[in-house]
């Protein structure tokens, strides 16, 4: 059996003045009271010790004062830390003998009534199942706490209102809540009425289905791009060919069912009157401008270029847009997870590789094996070009032996050499031996 929201709704439906104050009926006492606390903060008598209210074991002191540390974590009530309090009233229980116990020790110690610890723990012991649909859908603490006497399927009900955008006041939840079975009829039974009540009821049924169904494709779409853009952030032109295949029929889906959901259908003003077609709005709406886009995005000729800018200024603001805000930024929240995640593994990688680095060197110090120095590239002695040759020392020997035989070149090479000045090198004294030579009138 299929429990219908709607209906709930529609009986108690508040007018928009009491609409605009519905997040004020959504503080609970506990709220109320911890805001009136703070603003008498600086006047407010000490806490009483877990001793003077009677807590002597000290594994239960031990438990209750982590409970309290947890507790006081946050001031903000939203659904998340309900769930976070329900546990901690819940451990709290565990080590307490007698719910007085835990009342005393919550309104003693945390400042909060019994109505609300008994709120605390019925939402966590009833809704627990649900709590991750819970917070994500944004459902109000005092809808938990109506919800918490309801039946698997009107929680699972309501849920689904939620995460199709809907909302409800506790008024409604209430009514929704005193609904008896009777008064819920299946989805078969609503088929089968007749005239316009059972076009409405089909209507309503394909509602539930085909909207949730079009806001997660067009988020896997927004989600698609963004990852897509990470390339053109990083100075890199968009790969088309991946994105195209993430998203090109997921477009088409999501046009074919907005417009069967949204537009009406008319006969072909211009031609054959039996040619139906789709009656969509202008393209200088909103709505008409997503359209449109799907359009394109659905067929990959009609993409633009380049094709980063035009994902950022074209498609994902139009794609958030026909999200809502609140889709959207749920959208963003998990790409800035997905990006920080990269980050995280790069800086994991880098310490990883630091750490590896210096483990190598402190192995290499142990094993005496430290980095020896580069040495100095040796001097050529032979003229760039000039490979030695094999008659070179030879030849070398030979002008040795000569130049110790003769006795000018002795006399020059056995000179005392006067202080700062650069010894006489071999070719100085040959040069020396052909001058003296030529003096001599010799020929060599």
């Amino acid at each position: 059996m299929t429990v219908d929201v709607t209906s709930a709704a529609t009986t108690v439906m508040p007018t928009e003045a009491q609409a605009s104050l519905a997040p004020t009926r959504e503080m609970t006492d506990d709220a109320t009271s911890s805001l009136k606390a703070s603003s008498k903060e600086t006047t407010a008598p000490p806490l009483p010790s877990l001793e003077e209210l009677g807590f002597i074991d000290a594994d239960v002191v031990r438990v209750l004062k982590e409970c309290e540390a947890e507790w006081h974590v946050t001031t903000r009530l939203d659904t998340k830390v309900v769930f976070l309090r329900g546990a901690l009233v819940a451990k709290a229980q565990e080590v307490c003998e007698d719910q007085d116990e835990v009342e005393r020790w919550a309104k003693g110690r945390l400042k909060v009534t019994r109505r609300a610890a008994v709120n605390y723990g019925r939402v966590h012991r009833e809704l627990r199942d649900h709590e991750q649909r819970f917070i994500d859908a944004g459902v109000g603490a005092t809808v938990m706490y109506e919800m918490t006497g309801a039946g698997a399927e009107k929680v699972e009900a309501l849920l689904r209102h939620y995460e199709e955008g809907g909302s409800m006041t506790v008024q409604e939840v209430k009514a929704f809540v005193k609904q008896t079975d009777a008064e819920i009829a299946s989805d078969e039974e609503q088929a089968e009425f007749s005239g316009a009540d059972g076009i409405r009821e089909m209507v309503k049924a394909k509602l539930k289905v085909t909207v949730p169904d079009i806001m997660q494709r067009l988020q896997s779409i927004m989600a698609n791009c963004l990852v897509a853009l990470d390339e053109h952030h990083r100075g890199v032109q968009v790969r088309k060919g991946e994105l195209v295949d993430k998203i090109e029929h997921e477009a088409r889906i999501v046009r074919g069912k907005l417009e069967n959901l949204a537009f009406t259908v008319a006969s072909n003003p211009h031609g054959e009157i039996w040619r139906l077609h789709t009656e969509r709005p202008s393209h200088e709406s909103a709505w008409g401008n997503l359209v449109n886009l799907l359009r394109q995005l659905g067929g990959r000729d009609g993409w633009k270029k380049p094709l980063g800018p035009w994902l950022i200024d074209d498609v994902i603001p139009a794609i958030e847009w026909g999200l809502g805000s609140k889709l959207a930024e749920a959208t963003r929240a998990e790409d800035a997870k997905r990006l920080e995640a990269i980050r995280e593994a790069k800086e994991a990688g880098k310490a990883k590789a630091k750490a590896e680095r210096t483990e190598s060197v402190k192995l290499q110090k142990r094993s005496g094996k430290a980095k020896t120095k580069i040495a100095a590239p040796a001097i050529k002695t032979h003229l760039p070009g000039a490979e030695p040759s094999a008659e070179q020392p030879k030849a070398k020997a030979k002008a040795k032996a000569k130049a110790k035989s003769d006795p000018i070149s002795m006399e020059v090479a056995n000179a005392p050499k006067p202080k700062g000045v650069k010894r006489p090198t071999f070719l100085d004294g040959l040069a020396k031996i052909v001058e003296s030579a030529e003096q001599a009138g010799l020929k060599l």
